[in-house]
């Protein structure tokens, strides 16, 4: 038999440095995609009504955004605590950047209908009731999608690869909590910002 004898030359662990990428990089990405996202909203509401500025469009989808991001973190990482396999790595940040899409679409849908509604309600019901009355128009589309979401995420995380069960696991808790906070929050912090404010509608000049 031939013996052959290896012999290290150099060493390198790439974990610290990896991580220290990581932590770096991941929380400005996640910071400008958060900005850009309000950014959007601000122009694609603006001038819907006076007193309920295109600004509180943005701060109430930055708000949720945040809420769902940090939910979603904290369930992780909670659920960590018991199965060592999940782990915080690239494939949890691409979750969370998934989950604010997921949460701007969810919201904006909500929104839009809010909008149509002032527009159409303006001089017959307050502004509590034109959100009440959106979210009704909206939820069923809200949860069937999120449940045909869920299903596919379900799916994979138990019968695809496992280096993807992280990612299925923070996707499905940002779905989720992601779906209740534009359904139940984010109508009402809006009408809080909102709610001693009088309905107008903007004139354009001719």
């Amino acid at each position: 038999e031939k013996n052959e004898t290896f012999v290290l030359y150099k060493y390198t662990n790439i974990g610290k440095s990896f991580w220290d990428y990581i932590k770096k990089t991941a929380f400005i990405t996640l910071a400008l995609a958060r900005i850009g996202i309000a950014v959007y909203v601000w122009f694609a509401f603006y001038g819907v009504a006076i007193w309920v500025p295109a600004l509180s469009f943005a701060i109430v989808v930055w708000f949720t955004q945040f809420l769902d991001v940090i939910v979603a973190s904290g369930l992780y990482i909670f659920t960590g605590y018991f199965y060592s396999e999940l782990k915080i790595d690239t494939f949890f940040i691409t979750a969370l950047l998934t989950i604010l899409w997921y949460s701007i679409n969810n919201t904006v849908v909500v929104f839009d209908r809010i909008r149509e509604n002032i527009k159409h309600y303006l001089k017959t019901k307050k502004l509590d009731e034109i959100i009440n009355i959106s979210i009704s128009e909206t939820i069923r589309r809200s949860i069937y999608t999120s449940l045909t979401l869920l299903f596919v995420l379900i799916t994979i995380y138990f019968f695809g690869p496992e280096t993807l069960k992280g990612f299925m696991l923070v996707m499905i808790y940002g779905v989720v909590f992601g779906t209740f906070s534009s359904i139940c929050i984010a109508g009402s912090v809006l009408y809080e910002l909102n709610k001693n404010q009088e309905l107008k509608i903007y004139e354009k000049n001719i």
